[in-house]
Order: C-alpha cells, then sequence, then structure tokens
C-alpha cells in the first residue's frame, strides 16, 4: 500500500483540499482530508483526480496513473 498527499484529491464530485489517497494495486482504497502529517506519504502537489473505471477507482495526476 502507497499513501500520496496533494493539495486537492478531486473524488466523485467532491473535493479534499489537502488531501490524502491509499492505493492497494493501483486502485484507490481509501480517502480523506489530509489533518496532519502521517509518516511514509508521498507528496505530490497541486491536483489528484480519482476517476472510477471498471468498477475500481483509479488516481491520475498530470494525466498519468499513480
Amino acid at each position: 500500500m502507497k499513501r500520496y498527499a496533494a493539495n486537492e484529491i478531486l473524488i466523485e464530485g467532491k473535493a479534499y483540499s489537502p488531501g490524502l489517497i491509499e492505493v492497494e494495486n493501483g486502485e484507490v482504497i481509501s480517502w480523506q482530508q489530509l489533518e496532519q502529517e502521517l509518516a511514509m506519504t508521498e507528496w505530490l502537489g497541486g491536483t489528484v483526480t480519482v476517476i472510477r473505471e471498471n468498477g475500481k477507482l483509479t488516481a491520475y495526476k498530470d494525466g498519468k496513473k499513480i
């Protein structure tokens, strides 16, 4: 599992600023408002967009899957 933070996470019509997502095997498994710095979190900056594809939530940053 990898944890990513960004200035803004857009997911299913809602924005989390700043936001945090957890990704496992290419699928977003959780998301939340970032309220404090968490260990083992990669800061991406900017905006991460989460899209539902084939029944799974997938995260993209600058058009690239993360």
